[in-house]
């Protein structure tokens, strides 16, 4: 349901907004931090408890939850791996860097809750009480950690004015960070989500159908780029270069 949702809500954003998005990305990046804030104080102090169960449910758990940042980050990740572009494939290309900064921001957003706030405490739970943890609830709390160390750089580098004082070859190295951190996000998910397997199982199904969908894409664009020595190649990066 939350992907449905976060996927209308990607689509509308950027669909419709992307123009302006790509022309003043600032006031957009300042409104995704303000909601972030918003949602840890939801939390924090109890506001959920006199909020009516529809929003919490419908809205506030799309960010809380990692799905809209997932939905945004799955768009990204796909608008690069088309060898034949139409106006909306590169409506979504040209946006990669912009999509990609706010969807790290509600990514970070989604950690900080889930590893600080609450009783739950992922992140501070997983050291200093590790053993009050299921094997696959520890483990997806460590592929969380390791998420967000790829996540960091890639976030910082995907602003225009850090990328332009990279040298480009560095820059394009460090973006293949990318690739592993697409895959432990589908990682991360499935430990979550496949203890529940009688209530995940239709999320499960469509998760594993985008990543597989995407990893034969991804290599049937290789090939092409291997043997098309000509052709401008599009990496797997965060960030849109021209």
């Amino acid at each position: 349901m939350y992907i449905w949702i976060s996927l209308v809500v990607s689509l509308v954003l950027f669909g419709l907004l992307g123009k302006t998005i790509k022309k003043h990305p600032v006031p957009f990046y300042a409104a995704a931090i303000v909601l972030v804030v918003l949602q840890i104080l939801y939390y924090s102090f109890g506001w959920y408890k006199v909020m009516p169960k529809w929003f919490t449910m419908y809205v506030v758990n799309l960010f809380k939850r990692g799905a809209f940042s997932t939905v945004v980050f799955i768009l990204v990740m796909y608008a690069g791996v088309f060898t034949k572009r139409n106006a909306v494939i590169n409506h979504f290309y040209s946006l990669r860097g912009e999509m990609s900064i706010i969807a790290s921001i509600f990514t970070l957003g989604h950690n900080i809750i889930y590893g600080f706030v609450g009783k739950k405490a992922y992140f501070i739970n997983a050291i200093v009480n590790p053993s009050s943890f299921k094997w696959h609830r520890l483990t997806a709390t460590y592929v969380s950690l390791a998420i967000i160390l790829m996540l960091i750089p890639l976030f910082i580098t995907s602003f225009k004015t850090i990328r332009k004082k990279m040298d480009q070859k560095k820059w394009k190295s460090l973006q293949k960070l990318a690739y592993p951190f697409f895959i432990l996000i589908y990682v991360h998910t499935m430990l979550v989500l496949a203890p529940k397997l009688d209530k995940h199982f239709f999320s499960i199904i469509l998760y594993s159908g985008i990543y597989l969908l995407y990893c034969i894409l991804r290599i049937r664009k290789a090939i092409i780029d291997k043997n098309t020595p000509s052709r401008i190649k599009q990496s797997a990066s965060f960030a849109y270069t021209k």
